[in-house]
């Protein structure tokens, strides 16, 4: 079980790269499904400068309880750094990781972070990616992802980016409370 540490009560990085290459051997040897997604708050600048890093913080546990309440049992949730977090998805291909990086783009985007009587709107990117065959180690699929996620940026925000054989596929996120 990953120890849960920091102001998000995630696995931190530390924690992510242990986990993450028991995970990656153990996919590779057993030809095995695992996914990744890197998830980036767009805009986060904006709320600290607006509000107080306070709020901010606020904001990134917010984020954190819905990631956490949409993910299994099984993959693991770790804060990246910043406002950027990290989503291990044993057991599952790259469809499954896009349809969850949805999930999670459309509940962050219909769910803003009540603080007080102030309801602060976030949305997220995300880039996912998946093992391919010659992937030697955990860092080329945490690559991709990372690939991904500036791509989603890139792209406009607030929506999932896939990386797959090469590949870029997005979608923005499909829920709105606007």
């Amino acid at each position: 079980m990953p120890q849960r540490i920091g102001l998000t009560g995630l696995a931190n990085r530390r924690e992510l790269d242990k986990l993450s290459m028991r995970e990656f051997k153990r996919a590779k040897r057993f030809s095995r499904k695992l996914s990744v997604m890197m998830l980036d708050l767009d805009h986060f600048k904006r709320v600290n400068d607006t509000y107080d890093h306070t709020v901010g913080d606020m904001v990134l546990k917010h984020i954190a309880g819905i990631c956490s309440s949409i993910i299994r049992g099984q993959d693991l949730l770790a804060r990246y750094g910043g406002e950027e977090f990290t989503i291990l998805l044993p057991e599952t291909d790259i469809e499954g990781a896009a349809q969850l990086g949805q999930r999670i783009c459309d509940n962050v985007a219909i769910t803003p972070c009540q603080v007080g009587q102030t309801d602060i709107k976030i949305t997220v990117s995300i880039g996912a990616s998946e093992i391919e065959i010659g992937d030697e180690d955990f860092q080329d699929v945490l690559l991709r992802a990372d690939k991904a996620l500036y791509e989603a940026k890139k792209r406009g925000r607030n929506r999932v980016v896939v990386s797959s054989e090469g590949y870029y596929l997005s979608s923005p996120a499909s829920l709105s409370d606007e």
